[in-house]
């Protein structure tokens, strides 16, 4: 496999929530994540990391 084929391609899709400030927040965090994971569903991977 050569170097270039192990970067982002067209097939993967990237989105983030950060919620910061006085909790708790008016930002809808999961709604927020339910659009971006619904947005990303036909793509080749998906997946999800919280911290």
């Amino acid at each position: 496999m050569e170097f270039e084929e192990l970067g982002i391609r067209e097939e993967c899709g990237v989105f983030g929530c950060i919620a910061s400030g006085l909790w708790p927040t008016e930002l809808d965090v999961p709604h927020v994540i339910t659009l971006g994971l619904v947005g990303l569903q036909h793509r080749e991977s998906v997946g999800i990391h919280s911290a």
